[in-house]
């Protein structure tokens, strides 16, 4: 025997993880391009010339017209190429946040030492055509998920022993 069974389940363990994890990915990667060359929805783009494009003082203070997804708003205006009616560019905050929402995911259950849990996690959003439609969508939606995760292990902080 070439190594200690807990050493086996644990190689075993991260195959699966792997076999799991890397066709979400694989999903999630293909339709992220595809929303990078996708043309704005009709509010996506008002909320853009409206809000983000005239910077965050506008984007956190008028609320006239489309809604004005205001978070959104004013995180996207501080970015270079504000005015920018590119699908990537427009939707910039939206794939980093749910980027880190993924990998936020992932690492809670790493931390604890559970990576098949961690990849079915990662993998039920990320292979999740409804939720990478709205949460990649230049609306705040995924930055919203994204802010919800990483702010719960501040609500609730672990106890000792548990």
């Amino acid at each position: 025997m070439t190594g200690s069974p807990r050493r086996l389940w644990g190689a075993f363990e991260n195959a699966a993880a792997l076999a799991i994890l890397l066709p979400a990915i694989l999903f999630a990667g293909r339709y992220g391009k595809a929303m990078a060359t996708t043309s704005l929805w009709t509010d996506e783009f008002a909320a853009m010339v409206l809000y983000t494009s005239r910077g965050p003082i506008v984007a956190a203070t008028h609320y006239e017209g489309v809604g004005n997804h205001i978070l959104f708003s004013v995180a996207s205006s501080v970015l270079p190429g504000r005015g920018s009616a590119a699908p990537l560019r427009a939707r910039a905050v939206s794939f980093a946040a749910v980027a880190l929402l993924l990998a936020g995911l992932g690492a809670f259950f790493l931390f604890r030492r559970a990576p098949v849990v961690a990849a079915v996690a990662v993998s039920l959003f990320a292979a999740n055509q409804e939720f990478l439609d709205l949460a990649l969508q230049a609306r705040g939606y995924g930055l919203a998920a994204a802010l919800a995760l990483e702010v719960l292990p501040i609500l609730r902080p672990e106890k000792a022993g548990v």
